[in-house]
């Protein structure tokens, strides 16, 4: 957290700072567990950046860098500053470390090498750093004279000169022994001197420090009992084990002793130890320098049994200490209670953690899995890590969360479990199953718990599965009278599934891979950017533009310090894997790049392009080093051998097998035997063998090296593969992993048995690999998800669930998703379309059937909606061939069916726009969502009007027909157009008058009573998909397929406006209901809003953003449009007052709230607040309807009901007020 830290004391040093970073915490909270080059990005360059003329001068000292226990991101943190070194002025930063090889190689890096000054401490000459020393003994011993008031004559010169010569360059040494002479414990400056000086023997300059560390112990403790042993050790031994720092009184809590015995201990050890001033102080014990920490745990360094620590007996004393701590823990220790807000939105909340999470408490809650790894497993220890896991886990993570180390949490837990795997103990085992629970449950719903840490109670643990430890346990931690009621969508068990992303903004994802180390995930896609992601949470690190095309592949060079890219901007990119800094753009290939690798040895790049040739580059100055053009076609994929002697690249003419040595001699694997044969290549981990997978017809084979010759084929068993894609080897080589439609499928590399599938994505796997050790798969799709897969786990598609909505699914277990959702105007019922057409009807109350489910035809897809008074129910078929029918909505029994030629247009497109335009538009002039369709009924729900059915017709085509709903009977028909009437069809609301729309690019004004033609709109240049009349009846509006809206008069057909700017053809039309704004809906992806007099456009929607741009009336009866917020009325006002009085009395009175998803994080609104609810996994974020408190997903229909957490919010804001 180093950057947040200094973007912290910036803050404080420049309030403008400050109120910068706040606005980026507020919208991203979860930056704290990215990258730190993208923390230091956006907390401290960008606000410098805006800042720079009136940002003071400063310099930021980051002193011991070395102490920073991880390597990466320790390199992380020099790179990045190295990086944006020209960018900081007036900013400074200032840095000491010991010279550890991962630190000194990034300030080696050739580009960073004009970036700063060094000054190496060890390579001053040893006479210049002695005069140093000299001049700081001369000026400290003087300092400790007057304090002791001694004689002018002391110290002497030739102990100033004896004490120099001892130190031997090392000012530690220097620091200790000043420390030790004037420590006021002893009070004999004089007598230490002539200890230390007395003793001065010939030995290295480190053996000396040992024998100055040893004095100090000696000298504070002369006469060592074996009681006063025990305690300095454990005193002693706890400092130095502990992972950060605690005052005295935490560290005698957590080893078992009265704070004043723990103070007592530490008096005589000044020189050594930064102990404070009173055994009551809150300041932290600290060990002036590590080496003293590294003298007590080395025995042959420390000689002095009385003193040396065993690390093992520490740590085990200090997990008990822990053990008990956590006790403390409870729900919402912090008193927050709203779970509605993110961590950073809480008042005051770093006062409330302070108080409520004190140091004897944070400590154990940030390291108590450190202790454990470390220490011993004793029968006190097994009961007292099951206690905690079976009473306080899930008070443990909410802890984590607010005190902001739940990524550590994932660690330590999974080190916990491998520790605990190898005790032969049942309590050990019950413990793994909860602590793996725990690990599932951060892993999962990191978003949400990091985000907010009330969020565990109130849905959270509702989501794990039922039949988990945890989940049994721990579910009466979600209140029911106050927590969000969750029905369906949650398995038995916890799936193989450990984390999903939308990876390159729902783009397409071409690729991914990991680096050696495991520790992120690369991934690429049609976004034209690459995206690097934390494994263990999937939290995005990095994003690195740069590419001008879409980026086909991305792979980790084997150190994993360097990323390269191959796209269809005809490049290859190198970058730097830490910090993203681009290294180099190679430049040589004539068409796009699909597939690129690094050589084992990480010197050279190999690329395949669409230019038929493979090139090979020198990987650190980016020259090209050699181009192969043996190929007659695109190269889609090349692999080297982990040998490096070997490469092989594939085209749809023949499989090549190159040696890697000049004169790059190639033999042909495999000739193209017909057009459109694909097939990626690799090698095996021994580099004796090839696989070759057919993309998407062929013959999967494995290849001998040295012969080049074919050693078989594998005949898949078990379900049939549609394609094979991107195989990943299993490193120890026996078995692969590919993407099949999909799924990723694992594979017996000798007999082609399937050993795993794992099923969860909802369009084509492209691309999966492993890590280096197995345990994990990743693998990215069309569906523009990016999946994390445990690779240990036994996976065969979904889990099993329990508690989901009854599907009527017969010919399969698994719940089915759906597709729609229909509530009624009363909202007591609800129809819920599933992707296999099956239609249920619920009743919302209890959310069960109220009757089975409706038979349909399972020729095509099929939509429903209820009549106006609820009566009745329709249903239609999407396209041209179906049946359209009625049904008693009471008993589901058929009234009426027709069979025929029929078009509900424009469903094919997503589900949110016909949401957008439902929730916005004040009443129902069409009967699906609102859009426009060839079916409509009329306000009184008497009357049905369809379009162009050819089995109803007598007349021949092209007409409209208006039919009685109780009987089935054909009214009328309406003939006069020239072409079908397939969408554009409406009722005025009085049902007097008829409007059709055609392919004829013409609006024809009917009589419904008799059906005669009133009026004829001529003017569009396409079909007319839709029309709609004014609430009075007086106008009509159209919008077609040439992108444009006209306003017709009903009466004589004149043309009174039009309305401009879609790019697309406009799919649903429709007045406000004071008939002075036009409703448009588009395929270009937009909403509008028309003023009928100027022909204005007053406001755009988008499906992704309407709920930031809308601005809703306070009184709740529309939006507010423009700078003069002009007021678009749509629904009748909340106050019942003014629906009494309003001048139109048939305004539907609007159910509140509505929702929105806005980055993961499920959003009610009304019209006086807009309320964070919970955070939405990934595979729920497809809403598909809802009504007042019900919310219906698209994953297996599942539903949340936010009654009980809505009461309860409502009950803070009103103890608030």
């Amino acid at each position: 957290m180093i950057f947040t830290t200094i973007a912290y004391q910036l803050g404080l040093f420049h309030r403008p700072h400050r109120d910068l970073v706040a606005q980026v915490l507020q919208k991203d909270p979860l930056i704290v567990y990215s990258s730190v080059t993208r923390q230091f990005e956006e907390l401290i360059l960008q606000p410098l950046t805006q800042l720079r003329d009136s940002f003071p001068p400063c310099v930021v000292v980051i002193d011991a860098l070395d102490e920073c226990r991880d390597s990466q991101v320790t390199s992380a943190v020099l790179s990045t500053l190295l990086k944006h070194a020209e960018d900081l002025s007036p900013l400074r930063f200032f840095i000491t470390s010991r010279p550890e090889q991962h630190i000194v190689g990034s300030f080696d890096t050739p580009d960073y090498r004009n970036a700063f000054g060094k000054l190496v401490l060890h390579e001053i000459s040893l006479p210049l750093v002695t005069v140093d020393i000299t001049r700081y003994f001369t000026a400290t011993l003087s300092d400790i004279r007057r304090r002791f008031k001694l004689p002018e004559s002391w110290p002497e010169k030739a102990d100033i000169e004896t004490l120099s010569k001892m130190a031997n360059g090392l000012f530690i040494f220097a620091a200790t022994a000043v420390k030790f002479i004037g420590d006021r414990n002893y009070n004999d400056p004089v007598g230490q001197l002539k200890m230390l000086t007395s003793a001065a023997i010939s030995l290295g300059s480190h053996r000396l420090l040992d024998e100055l560390y040893l004095q100090v112990l000696d000298t504070a403790f002369p006469d060592v009992s074996k009681g006063l042993s025990g305690r300095i050790k454990s005193v002693l031994g706890s400092i130095v084990v502990a992972q950060d720092p605690l005052p005295i009184a935490s560290l005698a809590r957590l080893t078992d002793l009265a704070s004043d015995t723990a103070y007592a201990s530490l008096l005589g050890l000044h020189s050594v130890l930064v102990v404070p001033s009173s055994e009551e102080s809150e300041s932290n014990i600290r060990i002036i320098h590590p080496t003293f920490a590294e003298f007590l745990l080395d025995s042959d360094r420390c000689t002095s049994r009385s003193f040396v620590i065993n690390s093992r007996a520490q740590h085990t004393l200090l997990l008990r200490g822990c053990l008990k701590a956590l006790k403390e823990l409870k729900r919402d220790i912090c008193d927050i209670r709203d779970p509605s807000v993110l961590n950073i939105e809480v008042d005051g909340l770093a006062m409330r953690v302070e108080k409520a999470i004190p140091p004897h408490l944070r400590y154990p809650c940030r390291h108590w899995y450190t202790h454990l790894v470390g220490g011993e497993v004793s029968d006190e220890i097994l009961d007292g890590l099951l206690e905690f896991s079976q009473k306080d886990l899930v008070h443990w993570v909410e802890a984590c969360s607010l005190l902001g180390v739940l990524r550590d949490a994932i660690s330590g837990l999974s080190e916990s479990q491998r520790k605990l795997r190898d005790v032969d103990d049942e309590r050990a085992r019950r413990t793994v199953l909860l602590l793996n629970d725990c690990e599932r449950l951060i892993v999962g719903y990191f978003p949400a718990i990091s985000g907010s840490a009330l969020q565990l109670y109130y849905l959270i643990l509702s989501l794990v599965p039922k039949k988990t430890t945890l989940g049994q346990i721990y579910a009466h931690e979600c209140l029911a009278e106050s927590s969000v009621k969750v029905i369906g969508g949650v398995a038995d068990s916890w799936d193989a599934c450990l984390g999903t992303v939308t990876a390159h903004e729902g783009e397409l994802v071409r690729a991914i891979d990991f680096p050696p180390d495991s520790r992120t995930i690369v991934s690429s896609g049609d976004d034209h950017k690459i995206r690097i992601w934390d494994a263990l949470t999937c939290t995005l690190l990095l994003v690195l533009p740069g590419h001008s095309g879409y980026v086909f592949s991305v792979k980790y060079s084997p150190d994993g310090a360097r990323i390269a890219s191959a796209a269809d901007d005809h490049t290859v990119k190198i970058w730097d894997a830490v910090s993203g800094m681009l290294l180099r753009t190679l430049e040589g290939h004539t068409n796009r790049v699909q597939c690129v690798v690094f050589t084992p040895d990480g010197r050279r790049i190999v690329s395949g392009s669409d230019d038929n040739s493979v090139k090979i580059w020198d990987a650190e100055t980016g020259s090209c080093l050699t181009t192969l053009t043996e190929h007659q076609d695109a190269i889609i994929s090349v692999a080297v051998s982990p040998d490096g002697l070997w490469m092989v690249s594939s085209a749809p003419d023949f499989v090549c097998l190159w040696s890697m040595e000049v004169p790059y001699i190639h033999r042909v694997l495999l000739k193209r035997k017909r057009e459109g044969l694909f097939y990626s290549v690799t090698f095996t981990p021994d580099s004796f063998k090839v696989l070759t997978a057919p993309l998407w017809a062929g013959q999967l084979s494995v290849w001998d090296v040295k012969t080049a010759e074919r050693l078989y084929n594998l005949r898949l068993s078990g379900r049939p593969s549609r394609s094979i894609r991107s195989p990943s080897l299993f490193p120890a080589g026996d078995k692969f992993a590919y993407g099949s439609g999909e799924s990723v499928v694992v594979l017996d590399l000798a007999h082609g048995e399937t050993q795993q599938s794992f099923a969860g994505h909802t369009d084509v796997v492209t691309c999966v690999a492993y890590n280096r050790d197995g345990t994990r798969i990743a693998s990215c799709s069309v569906d523009g998800t990016v999946r994390l897969w445990n690779a240990t786990q036994d996976a065969v598609n979904m889990p099993q669930h329990g508690s989901t909505l009854r599907s009527f699914t017969p010919s399969s277990n698994e719940p089915v998703d759906c597709r729609l959702t229909v509530f009624s105007q009363n909202g007591s019922r609800a129809l819920l379309t599933r992707d296999n057409d099956s239609t249920e009807v619920y009743k919302t109350d209890r959310w069960d059937w109220a009757y089975k489910p409706l038979s349909l035809p399972s020729e095509c897809a099929h939509y429903t909606a209820f009549s106006p008074d609820d009566a009745v129910i329709l249903t239609a078929p999407e396209g041209r061939n179906g049946e359209v029918t009625l049904r008693d909505a009471a008993s589901g029994s058929l009234r009426v069916r027709w069979k025929g030629a029929v078009s509900i247009t424009d469903w094919h497109v997503p589900i949110q726009s016909p949401l957008m335009w439902s929730v916005m538009l004040g009443y129902m002039p069409h009967c699906f969502g609102g859009q426009s369709s060839s079916i409509m009924f009329s306000l009184d729900s008497r009357y049905l009007l369809t379009g162009t059915i050819s089995a109803a017709s007598n007349s021949g085509e092209h007409a409209a027909y208006l039919w009685d709903v109780t009987t089935g009977k054909l009214i009328r028909e309406f003939v006069g157009h020239s072409g079908d009437v397939l969408s554009g069809i409406a009722f005025s609301l009085d049902g007097r008058r008829i409007a059709t729309g055609s392919r004829d690019e013409t609006v024809i004004v009917w009589e419904a009573a008799t059906g005669a033609r009133v009026a004829t709109c001529s003017g569009h240049g396409d079909w007319v998909r839709s029309v709609a009349f004014s609430p009075n009846g007086e106008r009509v509006v159209s919008g077609g397929d040439d992108h444009c809206i006209h306003m017709w008069s009903a009466e004589e057909g004149e043309l009174l406006q039009s309305f401009e700017g879609h790019t697309s053809w406009v799919s649903s039309v429709a007045f406000s209901p004071g008939g002075d704004v036009v409703i448009s809906s588009s395929r270009d992806d937009t909403m509008r809003l028309w003023d009928i007099n100027t022909g204005a456009c007053l406001l755009v929607l988008n499906p992704g953003t309407w709920s930031s741009t809308v601005r809703l009336s306070p009184d709740g009866s529309g939006i507010l449009v423009g700078d003069d917020d002009r007021l678009v009325q749509l629904w009748a006002p909340l106050d019942v007052d003014a629906q009494a009085t309003t001048s139109l009395p048939w305004l539907p009175r609007r159910t509140w709230p509505m929702y929105y998803i806005d980055d993961g994080w499920l959003f009610s609104m009304t019209p006086t607040r807009r309320t964070r609810l919970c955070w939405l996994p990934v595979d729920w974020r497809g809403l598909v309807g809802y009504h007042g408190q019900n919310v219906v997903f698209g994953r297996q229909g599942a539903r949340l009901n936010f009654s009980g957490l809505s009461n309860y919010l409502e009950s803070l804001r009103t103890d608030h007020t």
